[in-house]
């Protein structure tokens, strides 16, 4: 999957726009293809772009919670930029959420996901900081 990239997203995404399951872990794309992905796949369920190789946004990850609301499963481990802002906007939109991946997402805290997510699974939450 890793060959995947924000061309063949793109592509992926305007051509299978009911699309509701997208594995992307360790692909090698950008903002770009997420932002494309939130344009064009409304029914999307289930992300996973754990590992994704390129530094993910808030903006982007906050155009994917606004845009695709039926999302349940949503895996952004490692996504090293996404602060406590987007958690937020995913909280306020994503309200079908099961299953949020923060994995070593170092600039969030754990006080933080208590608070707005006191009944969702999160995966890799042992490797959230403890203060702000």
């Amino acid at each position: 999957m890793s060959a995947l990239t924000d061309k063949s997203m793109r592509i992926i995404a305007r051509s299978c726009s009911n699309i509701q399951y997208l594995n992307l872990q360790s692909c090698n794309i950008t903002d770009r293809a997420i932002e494309e992905i939130a344009l064009s796949c409304h029914n999307l369920k289930h992300l996973d772009l754990y590992g994704v190789q390129h530094i993910i946004s808030d903006l982007s990850i906050s155009k994917i919670a606004k845009m695709c609301p039926n999302i349940i499963y949503l895996d952004l481990g490692y996504a090293l930029s996404i602060s406590c802002t987007t958690l937020k906007i995913i909280a306020d939109h994503l309200h079908a959420l099961e299953y949020l991946g923060l994995k070593n997402c170092y600039r969030i805290s754990q006080k933080i996901i208590d608070m707005l997510f006191p009944d969702l699974e999160i995966g890799g939450y042992y490797s959230l900081p403890l203060g702000q």
